[in-house]
């Protein structure tokens, strides 16, 4: 029996070029690329396997049978590996890309493990095959009953594995595997049922090989072609398998600050250059490490098991404290580093990057060759800052963000006259979030546009549906962001939107923070517009930034609110500012609001200064809209029978007593309902003002 194997010698070269290739290359070490490995290394053995067996079965009465037995199970060994092989690339490239592939890998090793059971007993039964020098090779009574479906079983799982999740993959990859799978699967059925002694077997998984070497497996495609080093987007299927299957490890961060101010003073040409030279460095002489390449001068290391971080960083410190030579000029790079230990529980690539990121930011003023080390107190803060992001986001998208109210006391008629519109986020996951939170957030990705004309809908909304002299209200004060205000078109949004409510804008009282009065100027236009329409305009948390207060005052503001750090301040005995403050503020002829007043005596005392307005915790934290229309309503009543029931002397003496509700006294009767008849009542006040006096 004669078999045609000049197919085979073919694949040999092939599969042994590919080898070579891939070996010297040094692929990014990743499950898919051992999978690529080993299904060319076992091709390889099964094509040398296949020639020699066949060989000695066309000779085999020259031969002893031990010889004859134990190259058909080598080949026979070969064959059973690589179909498995071939589904565990499937499996693992899908995992790449779908995350989480039906069923674990565990379970697709049965008959892997059933088959080498029937193999490796084969010498004493024949199931599969016999081979002596008597008979020659003889197929066995399980090799097509067994043998072949399981082959093809592998095969099948693969084309319909893949094709199940077929939408996950870019059709770069969709094609070439499916296409590999198919061509085994004809070539390996043709062998088998047709033409059994024409060996075609070993050149199908030759070709397979190569299509996917060029099309997915070559190392080269997860380099950059300039630093030679492997990319971001490398890096992050990296990462992501590492952290898929539960395996920790350590990274080091690597930015080249100086890098942007190398593009600007010598050129793109010559900043490429820099950073290739550190690439060849980190590539050729820190061992122990995978280097990765992210943008605009920025490295990732990530250290083998068996590495010292220290040793690494050493090494680092001893490179970048050289001097460069650019066009005759030396340089000495900004260089910072970020660690994040293997204790570290980062969740997704994305919180790796995310953490090293904010490592580099953290490091911004800092001097060269400097090192954070990251800790689980920084990653959680991160993984907060996500999920506020997220819940940002999905309010803003659903419309659904929050107002509460703090209501403002004005000093000079004793009673609440306007109160503050504060956003909150009420998110299922983590509850009440507040503006300080979020705001910075919106403002660095542009929600902060769609999320103040949210805002103010929302006020116009309640103007419209509650009359604010019923609720015993002069205005609403709500905040402008900076970044509205550099909207060019805030204006008449702002005005269009107050027009659809059928609400003057003279019930509203715009608050903009001293922060962002540096760029004041370019907010006149915007400003002096919504004047025009009626509005007011307050300088809020004045103290806190650092504003030329010549052009604060030049600004058209009508209120000044004083942060409640000058307030508390002043109120400790820390800072005497507070009353030169007022004073000067009302020579200018603004009002005043005092922030932070948690006390009666805080009170007092700025009344005495001729504070205009206090506003904090004394009389109410922000609270929803619902409670706040019944604290309103509650402190009117108050207001309405003291003015109707009480001589203009008891009156005037309550401007030493402010009407403040939540507290244990006279108030605190009305809101829990003691008092029913208004002339009870009144009397009771009317004592209640005795003796307070």
């Amino acid at each position: 029996m004669l078999w045609y194997s000049q197919y085979e010698v073919t694949a040999l070269f092939i599969i042994a070029l590919f080898i070579f290739y891939f070996s010297i290359q040094k692929a990014l070490p990743m499950r898919k690329s051992y999978a690529f490995n080993a299904i060319m290394r076992t091709s390889f053995e099964i094509v040398v396997t296949d020639l020699i067996a066949s060989y000695l079965c066309t000779f085999y009465d020259r031969y002893p049978s031990w010889i004859l037995e134990f190259s058909n199970e080598l080949y026979f060994f070969g064959v059973v590996h690589v179909f498995y092989l071939i589904f565990a690339y499937c499996w693992n490239i899908t995992a790449e890309y779908a995350k989480k592939p039906i069923l674990r890998m565990t379970i697709y090793k049965i008959p892997l493990f059933v088959m080498l059971t029937i193999l490796l007993t084969n010498p004493i039964t024949g199931y599969l095959f016999t081979a002596n020098k008597y008979d020659g090779f003889r197929r066995g009574p399980l090799f097509y009953s067994v043998f072949v479906p399981y082959c093809l079983l592998y095969l099948v799982m693969s084309i319909s594995y893949f094709f199940y999740h077929r939408k996950y993959f870019p059709f770069s990859v969709k094609a070439p595997v499916l296409f590999t799978l198919f061509l085994i699967l004809s070539f390996y059925s043709v062998q088998v049922f047709l033409t059994p002694y024409i060996l075609l077997f070993g050149i199908s998984l030759a070709l397979g090989s190569g299509i996917l070497y060029l099309s997915i497996q070559n190392p080269d495609f997860d380099k950059n072609s300039k630093t030679k080093v492997y990319t971001a987007e490398s890096f992050k299927r990296y990462c992501d398998e590492l952290l898929r299957n539960g395996i920790k490890t350590r990274y080091i961060g690597i930015e080249v600050a100086s890098y942007t101010t190398v593009i600007k003073i010598y050129g793109q040409e010559k900043a490429n250059a820099f950073i290739t030279s550190i690439a060849d460095f980190l590539r050729k002489k820190i061992k122990g490490v995978k280097t990765f390449y992210l943008h605009k001068g920025k490295f990732v290391l990530v250290l083998n098991s068996d590495i010292n971080e220290k040793i690494i960083f050493d090494r680092l410190c001893e490179y970048f404290s050289q001097t460069y030579r650019i066009n005759e000029n030396d340089l000495i790079p900004l260089v910072h580093f970020v660690f994040i230990p293997r204790i570290m529980k980062t969740e997704t690539v994305n919180d790796v990057l995310e953490c090293i990121q904010m490592g580099f930011d953290m490091q911004k003023d800092k001097n060269s060759l400097t090192l954070l080390s990251c800790d689980q107190d920084l990653y959680d803060s991160m993984v907060r800052d996500r999920e506020i992001r997220r819940a940002l986001h999905e309010a803003v998208d659903k419309d659904n963000l929050q107002i509460f109210f703090q209501p403002i006391f004005n000093n000079e008629k004793n009673r609440i006259t306007s109160a503050e519109v504060l956003v909150r986020i009420d998110d299922a996951k983590l509850g009440i979030i507040p503006p300080d939170s979020f705001i910075p957030i919106a403002e660095e990705d542009g929600t902060i546009l769609r999320l103040g004309l949210q805002v103010f809908h929302k006020v116009c909304q309640f103007i419209r549906e509650h009359n604010l002299d019923d609720i015993g209200l002069e205005f609403i004060e709500m905040n402008l962001s900076p970044i509205q205000l550099m909207h060019s078109e805030l204006a008449d949004e702002l005005i269009a939107i107050s027009h659809r409510y059928e609400v003057g804008l003279s019930n509203i009282n715009f608050e903009i923070t001293e922060t962002s009065t540096s760029d004041i100027t370019s907010f006149r236009q915007t400003m002096n517009r919504l004047i025009g329409e009626g509005a007011k305009f307050s300088l809020d948390d004045y103290g806190i930034g650092y504003s030329n207060l010549i052009n604060v005052l030049s600004m058209p503001f009508q209120i000044v609110k004083i942060d409640k750090s000058i307030v508390w301040g002043y109120f400790n005995g820390t800072d005497s500012l507070l009353p030169r403050l007022i004073e000067m503020f009302q020579e200018d002829g603004l009002m005043i609001v005092a922030e932070g007043v948690e006390t009666e005596h805080m009170q007092h005392v700025l009344g005495l200064m001729n504070c205009h307005y206090s506003q904090g915790y004394l009389y109410s934290k922000p609270i929803p809209q619902e409670q706040f229309l019944i604290y309103m309503q509650k402190h009117k009543a108050i207001c309405d029978i003291r003015n109707k029931y009480l001589n203009p002397s008891d009156i005037k003496a309550l401007n030493n007593m402010p009407i403040i509700l939540g507290q244990d006294t006279f108030q605190e009767k009305i809101r829990n309902g003691v008092f029913v008849d208004k002339k009870v009542l009144a009397k009771e006040y009317e004592k209640n003002v005795t003796a307070s006096m």
